[in-house]
Protein backbone atom coordinates (compact mmCIF):
# COMPACT_ATOMS: atom_id res chain seq x y z
CA UNK A 1 0.00 0.00 0.00
CA UNK A 2 1.23 3.45 -0.90
CA UNK A 3 1.60 6.07 1.78
CA UNK A 4 -0.05 9.51 1.26
CA UNK A 5 3.35 11.19 1.32
CA UNK A 6 4.64 9.19 -1.60
CA UNK A 7 1.68 9.96 -3.90
CA UNK A 8 2.57 11.98 -6.93
CA UNK A 9 1.71 15.62 -7.37
CA UNK A 10 -0.19 16.39 -10.56
CA UNK A 11 1.96 17.66 -13.37
CA UNK A 12 1.91 21.45 -13.75
CA UNK A 13 0.28 21.23 -17.21
CA UNK A 14 -2.41 18.97 -15.87
CA UNK A 15 -3.77 21.08 -13.03
CA UNK A 16 -5.75 23.80 -14.86
CA UNK A 17 -3.31 26.69 -14.60
CA UNK A 18 -2.01 26.11 -18.09
CA UNK A 19 -5.55 26.10 -19.47
CA UNK A 20 -6.36 29.26 -17.57
CA UNK A 21 -3.23 30.97 -18.89
CA UNK A 22 -4.02 29.82 -22.45
CA UNK A 23 -7.58 31.17 -22.19
CA UNK A 24 -6.33 34.47 -20.77
CA UNK A 25 -3.75 34.78 -23.55
CA UNK A 26 -6.39 33.97 -26.20
CA UNK A 27 -8.71 36.61 -24.77
CA UNK A 28 -5.90 39.20 -24.69
CA UNK A 29 -4.93 38.48 -28.30
CA UNK A 30 -8.56 38.71 -29.49
CA UNK A 31 -9.06 41.93 -27.51
CA UNK A 32 -5.97 43.62 -29.00
CA UNK A 33 -6.78 42.47 -32.53
CA UNK A 34 -10.36 43.70 -32.12
CA UNK A 35 -9.18 47.04 -30.77
CA UNK A 36 -6.89 47.74 -33.68
CA UNK A 37 -8.75 46.00 -36.50
CA UNK A 38 -9.77 48.16 -39.39
CA UNK A 39 -13.43 48.89 -39.82
CA UNK A 40 -14.82 49.68 -43.19
CA UNK A 41 -17.99 51.47 -42.22
CA UNK A 42 -18.41 54.29 -44.72
CA UNK A 43 -19.47 57.49 -43.02
CA UNK A 44 -19.55 60.32 -45.58
CA UNK A 45 -19.93 63.98 -44.72
CA UNK A 46 -23.28 65.46 -45.67
CA UNK A 47 -23.92 69.15 -45.23
CA UNK A 48 -20.97 69.46 -42.83
CA UNK A 49 -21.82 66.50 -40.59
CA UNK A 50 -21.12 62.80 -40.76
CA UNK A 51 -23.94 60.51 -41.84
CA UNK A 52 -23.88 58.77 -38.45
CA UNK A 53 -24.51 62.14 -36.77
CA UNK A 54 -27.60 62.62 -38.94
CA UNK A 55 -28.86 59.11 -38.18
CA UNK A 56 -28.29 59.70 -34.45
CA UNK A 57 -30.70 62.64 -34.72
CA UNK A 58 -33.42 60.31 -35.99
CA UNK A 59 -33.77 58.71 -32.57
CA UNK A 60 -36.66 56.38 -32.09
CA UNK A 61 -40.23 57.12 -33.00
CA UNK A 62 -41.93 59.05 -30.23
CA UNK A 63 -38.89 61.24 -29.63
CA UNK A 64 -39.34 63.23 -32.80
CA UNK A 65 -38.21 66.83 -32.45
CA UNK A 66 -36.75 69.54 -34.66
CA UNK A 67 -33.42 67.67 -34.98
CA UNK A 68 -35.30 64.57 -36.12
CA UNK A 69 -37.25 66.46 -38.76
CA UNK A 70 -34.14 68.23 -40.05
CA UNK A 71 -32.31 64.89 -40.30
CA UNK A 72 -35.18 63.37 -42.30
CA UNK A 73 -35.14 66.34 -44.72
CA UNK A 74 -31.36 66.19 -45.18
CA UNK A 75 -31.39 62.41 -45.74
CA UNK A 76 -34.23 62.69 -48.26
CA UNK A 77 -32.36 65.44 -50.13
CA UNK A 78 -29.29 63.16 -50.35
CA UNK A 79 -31.20 59.91 -50.93
CA UNK A 80 -29.08 58.71 -53.87
CA UNK A 81 -25.87 59.22 -51.88
CA UNK A 82 -27.01 57.64 -48.59
CA UNK A 83 -28.99 54.58 -49.70
CA UNK A 84 -25.87 52.62 -50.85
CA UNK A 85 -24.18 53.51 -47.55
CA UNK A 86 -27.20 52.27 -45.58
CA UNK A 87 -27.15 49.00 -47.53
CA UNK A 88 -23.47 48.63 -46.58
CA UNK A 89 -24.32 49.31 -42.94
CA UNK A 90 -27.08 46.70 -42.99
CA UNK A 91 -24.71 44.08 -44.43
CA UNK A 92 -21.92 44.87 -41.97
CA UNK A 93 -20.85 42.10 -39.56
CA UNK A 94 -18.38 42.32 -36.70
CA UNK A 95 -15.49 39.86 -36.63
CA UNK A 96 -14.90 37.69 -33.55
CA UNK A 97 -12.07 39.93 -32.28
CA UNK A 98 -14.26 43.03 -32.74
CA UNK A 99 -17.10 41.34 -30.86
CA UNK A 100 -14.76 40.42 -27.98
CA UNK A 101 -13.47 44.00 -27.83
CA UNK A 102 -16.92 45.64 -27.97
CA UNK A 103 -18.40 43.30 -25.38
CA UNK A 104 -15.47 43.84 -23.03
CA UNK A 105 -15.61 47.62 -23.41
CA UNK A 106 -19.37 47.62 -22.85
CA UNK A 107 -18.92 45.64 -19.66
CA UNK A 108 -16.06 47.86 -18.44
CA UNK A 109 -17.77 51.14 -19.34
CA UNK A 110 -21.19 50.11 -18.11
CA UNK A 111 -24.28 51.85 -19.36
CA UNK A 112 -23.04 55.25 -18.20
CA UNK A 113 -19.62 55.04 -19.86
CA UNK A 114 -18.39 56.89 -22.94
CA UNK A 115 -19.29 55.57 -26.38
CA UNK A 116 -16.71 53.87 -28.50
CA UNK A 117 -15.34 55.72 -31.49
CA UNK A 118 -16.49 52.85 -33.72
CA UNK A 119 -20.00 51.57 -33.41
CA UNK A 120 -20.45 47.84 -33.74
CA UNK A 121 -22.46 46.42 -36.62
CA UNK A 122 -25.57 46.30 -34.42
CA UNK A 123 -25.60 50.09 -34.10
CA UNK A 124 -25.00 50.59 -37.81
CA UNK A 125 -27.75 48.14 -38.75
CA UNK A 126 -30.18 49.81 -36.36
CA UNK A 127 -29.37 53.32 -37.62
CA UNK A 128 -29.69 52.24 -41.26
CA UNK A 129 -33.04 50.50 -40.68
CA UNK A 130 -34.44 53.57 -38.91
CA UNK A 131 -33.22 55.88 -41.66
CA UNK A 132 -34.63 53.71 -44.46
CA UNK A 133 -37.98 53.65 -42.69
CA UNK A 134 -37.99 57.45 -42.75
CA UNK A 135 -36.83 57.55 -46.39
CA UNK A 136 -39.50 55.05 -47.44
CA UNK A 137 -37.16 53.58 -50.06
CA UNK A 138 -37.98 49.97 -50.95
CA UNK A 139 -35.36 49.23 -53.59
CA UNK A 140 -34.64 45.51 -54.04
CA UNK A 141 -31.12 45.81 -52.57
CA UNK A 142 -32.55 47.57 -49.50
CA UNK A 143 -35.20 44.89 -48.98
CA UNK A 144 -32.59 42.14 -49.40
CA UNK A 145 -30.27 43.79 -46.86
CA UNK A 146 -33.11 44.22 -44.34
CA UNK A 147 -33.98 40.54 -44.78
CA UNK A 148 -30.31 39.66 -44.14
CA UNK A 149 -30.44 41.50 -40.81
CA UNK A 150 -33.61 39.65 -39.83
CA UNK A 151 -31.98 36.30 -40.74
CA UNK A 152 -28.79 37.21 -38.86
CA UNK A 153 -30.65 37.56 -35.55
CA UNK A 154 -33.27 34.93 -36.41
CA UNK A 155 -35.54 34.14 -33.50
CA UNK A 156 -33.50 36.06 -30.93
CA UNK A 157 -35.81 39.07 -30.68
CA UNK A 158 -32.78 41.32 -31.23
CA UNK A 159 -33.63 45.02 -31.48
CA UNK A 160 -31.91 45.44 -34.87
CA UNK A 161 -33.97 42.55 -36.29
CA UNK A 162 -37.21 43.96 -34.88
CA UNK A 163 -36.42 47.40 -36.33
CA UNK A 164 -35.55 45.84 -39.70
CA UNK A 165 -38.84 43.90 -39.61
CA UNK A 166 -40.81 47.07 -38.77
CA UNK A 167 -39.07 48.88 -41.62
CA UNK A 168 -39.93 46.09 -44.08
CA UNK A 169 -43.55 46.14 -42.96
CA UNK A 170 -43.71 49.93 -43.41
CA UNK A 171 -42.16 49.64 -46.89
CA UNK A 172 -44.64 46.91 -47.91
CA UNK A 173 -47.54 48.96 -46.55
CA UNK A 174 -46.38 52.04 -48.50
CA UNK A 175 -46.01 49.94 -51.66
CA UNK A 176 -49.51 48.48 -51.20
CA UNK A 177 -50.95 51.98 -50.80
CA UNK A 178 -49.26 53.11 -54.01
CA UNK A 179 -50.51 50.05 -55.91
CA UNK A 180 -54.10 50.29 -54.64
CA UNK A 181 -55.23 53.35 -56.67
CA UNK A 182 -53.71 52.01 -59.90
CA UNK A 183 -55.51 48.66 -59.49
CA UNK A 184 -58.88 50.26 -58.85
CA UNK A 185 -59.46 51.60 -62.35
Amino acid sequence: MESPKSSRKPKWWNNGWLWFAAMLLTFAVLFVIGRYSATYEPNPKIEGRSLSDWTNDLKSIGWEDSDHHKAVIVLRNHREQVIPVFVTWLRERDTLPQSVYFLTMDILAGKQGPRLSYRGSFYSQLAAARAIKQLEDGRPEVVAALNDVIKQYQGSGHYAARTAQETLEALHKKEAQQDAPSNGG
